[in-house]
C-alpha cells in the first residue's frame, strides 16, 4: 500500500476506499444491495484484491441501522395541524380557479412570522395569504381571529420577503377563511386587500 494512502486521508483503491480509521479497504458499493442481500443471507465482508478483509460485525451493524430507519413509520401530525395542511390546499386551490395566480411559496417562513401562502396575479401583483381554519358553528370567524399582534409579526414577515426581491413590486395581504361543517363539508370566504394597519 503507497504511503501517499495515509496523507491524503482516504485514497480509491478499485472500488473500494482505504480508510486509516479502519486501516483496511471498505467497499460501499455493498449499501446499495443491502435489504437483497439479508433477505436471502449472502452478506459477507467485503474484500478488495489484496487488502485487508472488513470485519464481518461492520457491515451488520450499518445494515441494522439502516434497515431501523427504513422501518421507521413516518411522523404524522396532529389532527389540528393536519386540518390546517388541508384548509392551505384548498385555499390554494381555489385561489387558483378564481383569481388564476400561480402560487409560489407555501409556508415561508422567517424568524417568528410565517406566511402560508405566497403567489402573483395575472397584473403581476404579489399577494400574501393567511390561511384560517374554524368550525361553521365557531363564534368567532377565522378572519377575526388575526389580532393586532398578528398583523405586526405578518407585516414583518411580508416586508422581509420584498426586501430580498430585486424590486418592490405592488403587493397585498389577503385572508382566505375556511369553514367546517360537521359533515366535513365546507366553505371558503375570501377577504381581499386587509389591512395590516391597526
Amino acid at each position: 500500500m503507497p504511503a501517499s494512502a495515509f496523507r491524503t486521508g482516504q485514497k480509491k483503491w478499485g472500488n473500494a476506499f482505504w480508510s486509516p480509521l479502519l486501516g483496511r479497504a471498505f467497499n460501499p458499493s455493498f449499501l446499495f444491495d443491502l435489504p437483497a442481500k439479508l433477505s436471502i443471507g449472502i452478506l459477507r465482508p467485503v474484500t478488495c484484491r489484496s487488502l485487508c478483509p472488513v470485519p464481518a460485525f461492520i457491515p451488520k451493524i450499518l445494515a441494522e441501522g439502516l434497515l431501523r430507519l427504513l422501518r421507521k413509520p413516518a411522523r404524522t401530525l396532529p389532527a389540528h395541524l393536519e386540518k390546517g395542511r388541508r384548509a392551505e390546499r384548498l385555499a390554494e386551490d381555489w385561489l387558483n380557479r378564481e383569481l388564476r395566480w400561480r402560487c409560489r411559496y407555501r409556508n415561508w417562513m422567517d424568524g417568528r412570522g410565517e406566511i402560508d401562502l405566497i403567489g402573483i396575479a395575472p397584473d403581476g401583483q404579489w399577494i400574501f395569504v393567511e390561511v384560517r381554519s374554524r368550525q361553521a358553528t365557531a363564534l368567532v370567524s377565522g378572519y377575526h381571529t388575526i389580532n393586532r399582534t398578528k398583523k405586526k409579526v405578518l407585516y414583518r414577515t411580508i416586508r422581509n420577503f420584498l426586501c430580498r426581491l430585486p424590486d418592490i413590486p405592488p403587493w397585498r395581504f389577503d385572508v382566505v377563511d375556511v369553514a367546517w361543517g360537521a359533515d366535513g363539508s365546507h366553505e371558503i370566504r375570501h377577504f381581499a386587500q386587509v389591512s395590516l394597519h391597526g
